[in-house]
C-alpha cells in the first residue's frame, strides 16, 4: 500500500457486544496491522467480525474466519432470581434468591463450586433484621454453587421492614446486591385457653387469671411478641405473649 491506511472492526454475525480497541492503522508498505485490545461480551461459538477501511487505500472490507469466544475466568457474582415475592415476618420467602458466579463479561461459569455467603445488606431495610437459610455456616446462610449457581433455600427475614436487600460474597469475587424487597407483619391468632372454666369460676371484684395463647397464622413463622390485652366489655387486663395470662377483676355480672 502506497498510504497508511485507517481499518476499524465491527460485528457481523454474534449476538454480543464488541468492545475495546476497535481501530488500527496499515502502514504504508507494510500490508497488516495487529489490532490489541478487542473485548467481547458473550461466549459463544460462530462470531466473525468484519475489518473495513476508514482512510487512506481504497480496500475492499474483508471477514474473518468464525471463531469460538470461550468463558473467561470467575471475576464476579450477580443476582440471577431476585429474592421476595409476597413475603412476612419469620415466613419463607416466596422467591428464593439464586446467585451465579460470571466472568467479566456476565457470562455464567459453568465450572465454579464456589462457596457463597447471604446477608442482609448493611444500612439497608429496618436495622436489626436477621437472614435465614436452610443451607450451612452462620444462620445457614451459606451455599455452594453448581454449574456456577447456587440456589438458596429456606430463606427468611426475621423482622418486618421495607427496603431490604441480600449481599452476595464469595472469596476475592464481585460482591452482589439483590433487588428491594419488603417484608410485611405477620398476623396471629390469639386464642382464650380457659373459657370453659372462667365460665364458672369468676366472681364479681375478685381478679382471676385469663390464660390465652398467641400463634403466627401462616406463612409466616417465628415466635410473636408484645403485649395482649383482654377485656369482658368493661374491664381489661394486659399481659404480655410469653406470659400467656393476666390477672382481670370484673365489675359487672353477666346476664345469661
Amino acid at each position: 500500500m502506497a498510504a497508511n491506511t485507517g481499518v476499524s472492526l465491527c460485528l457481523k454475525t454474534g449476538t454480543g457486544t464488541l468492545s475495546g480497541t476497535l481501530t488500527g492503522t496499515i502502514l504504508s508498505f507494510s500490508g497488516s496491522v495487529t489490532i490489541s485490545g478487542v473485548t467481547y461480551s458473550k461466549a459463544e461459538s460462530g462470531v466473525v467480525l468484519t475489518a473495513t477501511r476508514r482512510s487512506g487505500d481504497n480496500l475492499t472490507a474483508g471477514d474473518s474466519a468464525p471463531f469460538t469466544v470461550n468463558v473467561g475466568a470467575a471475576s464476579q457474582l450477580a443476582f440471577t432470581q431476585q429474592p421476595g415475592g409476597s413475603s412476612v415476618t419469620g415466613g419463607v420467602l416466596p422467591t428464593q434468591p439464586k446467585v451465579t458466579v460470571q466472568d467479566t463479561g456476565g457470562n455464567t461459569v459453568t465450572g465454579s463450586s464456589a462457596s457463597i455467603v447471604l446477608s442482609v445488606t448493611s444500612g439497608i431495610g429496618t436495622a436489626g433484621g436477621t437472614l435465614i437459610c436452610s443451607g450451612t455456616g452462620t444462620n445457614g446462610t451459606t451455599f455452594t454453587a453448581s454449574s456456577g449457581v447456587a440456589t438458596a433455600t429456606g430463606c427468611k427475614i426475621d423482622k418486618a421492614g421495607t427496603g431490604y436487600k441480600l449481599h452476595a460474597t464469595s472469596g476475592t469475587l464481585t460482591a452482589a446486591d439483590s433487588s428491594v424487597f419488603n417484608v410485611a407483619t405477620a398476623d396471629t391468632t390469639t386464642t382464650i385457653t380457659n373459657s370453659v372454666a372462667l365460665a364458672t369460676s369468676s366472681v364479681v371484684g375478685s381478679a382471676y387469671a385469663v390464660n390465652y395463647s398467641v400463634t403466627v397464622n401462616p406463612p409466616g413463622g417465628g415466635t410473636p411478641t408484645g403485649n395482649v390485652t383482654v377485656s369482658d366489655g368493661t374491664a381489661s387486663c394486659v399481659g404480655t405473649v410469653a406470659a400467656g395470662t393476666c390477672g382481670l377483676t370484673s365489675t359487672t355480672v353477666a346476664k345469661h
